[in-house]
């Protein structure tokens, strides 16, 4: 066993490193206030910890790497967590600092890939979760994040893979980029009100999600937000999303029938790109342009309503659509890019206002089934 004893924050010597080897229980008696940076940084030994009601801070990587290492009861007068400072601890199941009234900031990787935590209680008094914080906890199965939360950074619960529901709370107005993406058994969100913007891969990869309730002031969903939760089958859009970026439910191929809302201002290049079981699909008026890819290998999409002031339809918009039978397009479209419709295999119908300025390229190739009438039309826009 080792004491440590004494007043005030631990200076720890390098050298100090040699002579602890074979070391499994740490005692940290009343008086010291820090653990300092790297102090028992991958001591495999480490069973058992003990810390004073004294200490306020533990510093940076100072228990990380301690595989052997179990369980650990953090004081009441803990302050602040730096980086790294329980990362890999393969073998920690639990931590609770529920009782703290005193812990205000976790920092970036402090319990990252800890396989085997199951549980993490967090205090009323906790205000910041750095980047990643819990990423690769693959045991962590739920979380509750208290009010007095003011801020999280990217990843903090990236690729916890048995976590299965989380509850956000009313203190955070965004969910950050990656917050829980490859949570592959997140079945369960609860986002409050108060949530405005959805970040870059918040959810993606939540395969076992089925259906997520949005909150009705969110105006931004960003890029790839949503993208491969497989088992989505319904989502409502609040009446004051502006705008959806790139991929945001790419590959959600349980996603039957979306409404857009017409506060929707722009909708990014792919984003519903191979949600092979999507139907119908209803565009707002102030849409303008159709991007890339957006509803490309949307294999079931039989109904589409433009918007009454499209003027784009962007390359692959519409590509592999092969359910797509017709399509009757609005007087304000002026553009169809290359390979927009290609391979809708059962395309018979395309009306053409006489505003269309141009068709490029492929746009139409391998639509086997389109009316000779059709098809004229098309070769009249063609560029030779």
């Amino acid at each position: 066993m080792l004491t440590i004893s004494g007043t005030g924050e631990m200076v720890f010597d390098d050298d100090a490193r040699f002579y602890l080897g074979g070391v499994h229980k740490v005692v940290v008696e009343e008086g010291c206030t820090s653990i300092a940076d790297e102090a028992f940084e991958r001591l495999d030994s480490l069973t058992e910890v003990i810390l004073a009601d004294s200490i306020q801070r533990i510093g940076r990587s100072a228990f990380s790497g301690c595989d052997s290492l179990t369980e650990i009861d953090l004081p009441d007068s803990l302050q602040h967590i730096r980086q790294y400072a329980f990362s890999g601890c393969g073998s920690l199941t639990e931590v609770d600092f529920s009782a703290s009234d005193s812990l205000r900031v976790i920092e970036a990787g402090v319990f990252e890939n800890c396989i085997s935590l199951k549980q993490a209680d967090f205090p009323d008094s906790l205000e910041w979760i750095g980047i990643s914080a819990f990423e690769g906890c693959s045991s962590l199965k739920q979380i509750t994040l208290p009010d007095s939360l003011q801020g999280v950074a990217q990843g903090i619960f990236s690729d916890c893979a048995s976590l299965t529901l989380a509850v956000i709370p009313e203190s955070l107005q965004s969910i950050p980029a990656y917050m829980f993406s490859g949570c592959v058994s997140l079945r369960e969100v609860t986002l409050p009100d108060s949530i405005q913007a959805i970040g870059g891969s918040a959810f993606s990869g939540c395969r076992s999600l089925q259906g997520i309730d949005l909150p009705d002031d969110l105006e931004t969903l960003d890029d790839s937000a949503l993208e491969g939760c497989r088992y989505l089958q319904r989502i409502d859009l609040p009446d004051k999303l502006e705008t959806m970026g790139e991929r945001v439910f790419r590959e959600c191929k349980n996603l039957k029938e979306i409404i857009l809302p017409e506060s929707l201002q722009s909708l990014g290049r792919g984003a519903f790109w191979g949600c092979d079981s999507l139907e119908k699909v209803y565009l707002p008026d102030p849409i303008m342009s159709i991007e890339g890819e957006t509803f490309g290998n949307c294999t079931s999409l039989k109904e589409i309503k433009f918007p009454a002031a499209l003027e784009y339809i962007g390359t692959y918009a519409f590509a592999d659509c092969s359910s797509l039978t017709e399509v009757e397009l609005p007087d304000s479209i002026k553009t169809i890019g290359g390979y927009a419709f290609s391979n809708c295999t059962s395309l018979r119908e395309v009306a053409f206002p006489d505003t269309l300025e141009k068709i490029e390229r492929f746009a139409f190739s391998g639509c086997t089934a389109l009316s000779a009438e059709t098809g004229q039309r098309v070769g009249k826009y063609v560029p030779g």
